[in-house]
């Protein structure tokens, strides 16, 4: 399993469970605008919050699911390290279309644009500017983590 089937499954639980506590059927709520006011969350705010949960998670998932989900840390990582790997050979082969980090246009000549100093990628020059000041040793601006990068808050989950 990897992390997005890892989210992806636990999304899906939540979603039964919340359905099921409040007596529903998944079917008849419709996901944009809920049932009597109220609406499960999307599974991006899903994982920054109740995904994070221990207490709710074990209560969720199963024995085997769980002891996975306890090493999403790790799980996370490659997939962040994987989705770095595409970008670098779409970047190798000359595609720079959107900025990793911030999401806006890059600039299409190499030189123009800024080698990360968190992976091994290019990003467009202010955001080589940024994480230049963020290494200052007289700077009191948090590094930004990659995991807070555009290209990782904009990763599509697939749902059932």
């Amino acid at each position: 399993m990897d992390y997005k089937k890892m989210v992806n499954n636990a999304y899906n639980k939540y979603v039964k469970d919340w359905c099921g506590v409040r007596g529903y059927t998944p079917s008849n709520v419709d996901p944009e605008i809920g049932i009597n006011g109220e609406c499960y969350v999307c599974i991006s705010e899903f994982e920054r919050n109740e995904f994070q949960d221990e207490e709710y998670m074990s209560s969720i998932l199963s024995d085997s699911e769980f002891a996975l989900w306890q090493c999403r840390g790790e799980f996370k990582n490659i997939f962040l390290n994987s989705l770095i790997s595409r970008i670098y050979f779409r970047q190798k082969a000359g595609q720079f279309s959107e900025c990793p980090r911030c999401g806006r246009t890059m600039d299409s000549h190499l030189s123009h644009n800024s080698l990360s100093r968190r992976a091994t990628i290019y990003v467009c020059s202010s955001c080589g500017t940024l994480e230049a000041l963020e290494d200052a040793p007289f700077a009191e601006i948090a590094k930004m983590p990659i995991e807070d990068w555009e290209f990782a808050q904009n990763v599509s989950y697939d749902i059932d």
